[in-house]
């Protein structure tokens, strides 16, 4: 989906992706491209009922797939090696920055 994303880039990408149906959008590797989409998804509901309609929709149907489909937890050395993984500590710290950010 990267030529996507190059095209209209990572905001309206995620509005044109619920527009058209998608209830799920996997948005990798960049943090900041995360809460891009997040901040684009919730301006378009503040001004459109009928999208903020569709993304409750979206959500009640996300909801309803991880009841029915749990996800399967790491455990023991799987979680302690996947917990080690560099790249986990650098995402942990850029989403706690973020996290203060977003309350400050």
């Amino acid at each position: 989906m990267r030529a996507v994303a190059d095209r209209w880039g990572v905001a309206q990408s995620a509005v044109r992706a619920i527009e058209a149906g998608c209830d799920l959008l996997l948005v990798c590797k960049d943090v900041d491209a995360c809460f891009e989409a997040r901040e684009a998804l919730a301006r378009r509901a503040s001004e459109d009922t009928a999208f903020a309609e569709r993304l409750r929709d979206a959500g009640d149907r996300a909801l309803a797939m991880r009841a029915k489909v749990a996800p399967t937890p790491l455990v023991g050395q799987a979680l302690r090696e996947a917990l080690s993984d560099p790249e986990v500590a650098e995402l942990e710290s850029l989403l706690a920055e973020r996290r203060e950010e977003v309350r400050a």
